[in-house]
C-alpha cells in the first residue's frame, strides 16, 4: 500500500461514517458550514506536505501526511459540528405559559386584522410554538437582554420589530447556538407579514395555524425546517447559505417554486419542472390557494414535502 495515500483515505473513511451515522439518526449532529469554510488554508498546508513527501528520497516522511490529516479533520469537527442530545428530557415548566415566563409581549386589541413582525437574531435555535391569545410574545436568552422591540399602531394594523443589539451578537456567539434557545409566539386570528434575520443554527417554524401574506427568511448556515399554511394567497422567499433546508407545502394548495440553487441538491416531490428554476405543483381543489416560494440558496440541499 502507498503510505502517501494513507491519509487521504483515513480522511475520506471518517467523513463517510459520520454521515452515514447521520443519515440513519443514529448520530445527531448540526454542521456549521460559517466555522468549516474558515478552514479552507488546510487546502494550502495539504498541498505543502504533499510537495514535500513527493521531492523527498526519504520514505520515513510519509508517516507526516496521515497524522496532519487526522489532527486537522479532528480540529475542524470539534469545531464545526454542534452535537445534539436526542435523549435529553425537557422540563415541561421551561416552556412559556404564563406572561410572566416572556422575555417580551404585545398585548393583543379585537381591532389588529394586520399584523407585521419584522426579527433579528444571532446564532440561536429558533422555534414558533402555538398561537397564544396575546398578539405576540418572545421568550430570549438572557431574559431577552441585548434585545430591544418596537411597536407602532395604525388603525387596525400593528407592526413590530424585535432585533439583537450589535454588542450583543458578539457575546451569544461566544456559546454554542443550540443553548440560545429563542421561541416566538403569534395570534393567530391576523394575517401576518413576517421577516427574519438569523444567524447560523437551527429553525423549526410551524406556520400551518397561521394567516401569512408574505414570509421572508435570510439565514446564514443554518438548518431550516419550516411547515406552510394554506389559509391565504402567499409569497415566500427564503435566502440561505450553507443550510440544509426542509420546506413542508400542503397538498391542497398550487404552488409555483423559484429555485436558484446551482451547489445544492434537490428533491421535490410532487413538483413538474417547467423551465430551469421554474417549477409548479398544482391542487385539485377548486379555488385552492396558492403560494409563491423563492428559494435562493448556496452550497445546500433542498427538500420539498407535501403534507
Amino acid at each position: 500500500m502507498n503510505s502517501k495515500n494513507i491519509g487521504w483515505g483515513l480522511f475520506w473513511v471518517v467523513i463517510g461514517t459520520l454521515l452515514i451515522l447521520r443519515n440513519f439518526d443514529l448520530l445527531c449532529f448540526e454542521i456549521n458550514w460559517n466555522l468549516i469554510l474558515r478552514f479552507w488554508p488546510v487546502i494550502l498546508i495539504f498541498a505543502g506536505v504533499n510537495s514535500l513527501l513527493k521531492s523527498s528520497a526519504n520514505t520515513r516522511i510519509h508517516w507526516l501526511m496521515p497524522v496532519l490529516i487526522i489532527f486537522l479533520l479532528l480540529l475542524v469537527l470539534m469545531k464545526g459540528l454542534t452535537w445534539n442530545n436526542r435523549f435529553k428530557t425537557t422540563d415541561s415548566s421551561s416552556k412559556i405559559n404564563t406572561s410572566k415566563d416572556y422575555s417580551f409581549i404585545v398585548e393583543n386589541t379585537t381591532n389588529v386584522n394586520s399584523a407585521s413582525l419584522h426579527f433579528s437574531g444571532g446564532a440561536a435555535h429558533f422555534s414558533i410554538l402555538d398561537s397564544t391569545n396575546l398578539l405576540f410574545a418572545a421568550n430570549l436568552p438572557m431574559s431577552g437582554s441585548g434585545y430591544h422591540m418596537e411597536q407602532e399602531q395604525t388603525d387596525s394594523i400593528t407592526n413590530i420589530t424585535l432585533q439583537m443589539d450589535g454588542d450583543a451578537d458578539i457575546h451569544l456567539d461566544d456559546k454554542k447556538w443550540n443553548d440560545n434557545q429563542v421561541t416566538l409566539q403569534l395570534n393567530n386570528k391576523p394575517v401576518w407579514d413576517l421577516d427574519f434575520e438569523l444567524g447560523a443554527g437551527q429553525v423549526d417554524f410551524d406556520l400551518s395555524n397561521y394567516k401569512i401574506h408574505q414570509l421572508d427568511i435570510d439565514a446564514g448556515a443554518a438548518s431550516l425546517d419550516l411547515k406552510l399554511p394554506g389559509k391565504e394567497n402567499a409569497t415566500v422567499n427564503i435566502n440561505a447559505g450553507a443550510s440544509s433546508i426542509i420546506i413542508r407545502v400542503p397538498k391542497e394548495i398550487n404552488c409555483e417554486l423559484n429555485i436558484d440553487a446551482v451547489l445544492s441538491s434537490k428533491s421535490l416531490v410532487g413538483f413538474e419542472m417547467v423551465d430551469d428554476n421554474y417549477y409548479v405543483s398544482k391542487s385539485n381543489l377548486p379555488n385552492a390557494k396558492k403560494i409563491n416560494l423563492n428559494i435562493d440558496a448556496g452550497v445546500s440541499s433542498v427538500e420539498i414535502i407535501k403534507y
